[in-house]
C-alpha cells in the first residue's frame, strides 16, 4: 500500500528556554515521502565551529515505526562513529555521533547548518496526518540533546564544552 497523503512533522518544544540568539539549533527539515509507505525526516543542526560529538535522544508519536537512521549525504557521513539505538516499543531513538575514534586526526564539524541524520519511518496507521518529535532526556545511560565542542586553549589540549540544543 502506497501512502501518498501529506505528512506533517511536528517538533514539540519541550526544552528549557534558551538564548534567543543562540547559534545552536536543532530541527527536522521537510519530510519526504519515500517508497513502500515510508517517510524520511532529515534532522538538521545549526552549530558554531568545532563540534566533535552530538547526542540526539528523541521520542516520536504513534502510528509509525522507525525502520532506520541513515547518515549518507549528511554533514557527518565521514565521522568515525554514527550510531542509533531504536526502540519502537517505547517510540524512541538515541543517535550518537563522534567525529574521531582513531589516532588519525579528523576535522570537527565546521560552523554551519545542515542535516546530520535521516529518520526513515514506516507509516503503519494510514489515518495519521503528522509525526511528532520531542526531546527525550534519558537516565541510565544518560542522554540529552547536546553538542560537544572542542575548545582548545593550547595546541594538543582538549577543552570540552557541552552545549544544549534548542528546538527551532
Amino acid at each position: 500500500m502506497k501512502h501518498s497523503k501529506f505528512i506533517t512533522v511536528i517538533v514539540a518544544a519541550l526544552l528549557a528556554p534558551a538564548l534567543v540568539f543562540s547559534a545552536e539549533k536543532f530541527a527536522p527539515s521537510q519530510a519526504v515521502l519515500g517508497t513502500d509507505n515510508t517517510v524520511i525526516v532529515p534532522l538538521e543542526i545549526a552549530n558554531e565551529d568545532g563540534v566533535m560529538a552530538i547526542d540526539i535522544p528523541l521520542s516520536f508519536s504513534e502510528g509509525v515505526t522507525l525502520k532506520e537512521v541513515t547518515f549518507e549525504n549528511t554533514r557527518v557521513e565521514d565521522w568515525d562513529l554514527t550510531i542509533s539505538n531504536i526502540n519502537n516499543e517505547e517510540r524512541s531513538v538515541v543517535i550518537g555521533l563522534i567525529n574521531q575514534l582513531s589516532a588519525a586526526p579528523k576535522p570537527t564539524l565546521t560552523a554551519g547548518k545542515g542535516p546530520v541524520a535521516n529518520l526513515v519511518f514506516e507509516v503503519v496507521d494510514p489515518s495519521i496526518e503528522d509525526i511528532t518529535l520531542t526531546r527525550n532526556v534519558t537516565k541510565g545511560p544518560s542522554h540529552d540533546l547536546v553538542l560537544v565542542y572542542n575548545r582548545r586553549s593550547n595546541p594538543g589540549q582538549i577543552a570540552l564544552d557541552e552545549t544544549s540544543l534548542e528546538f527551532d
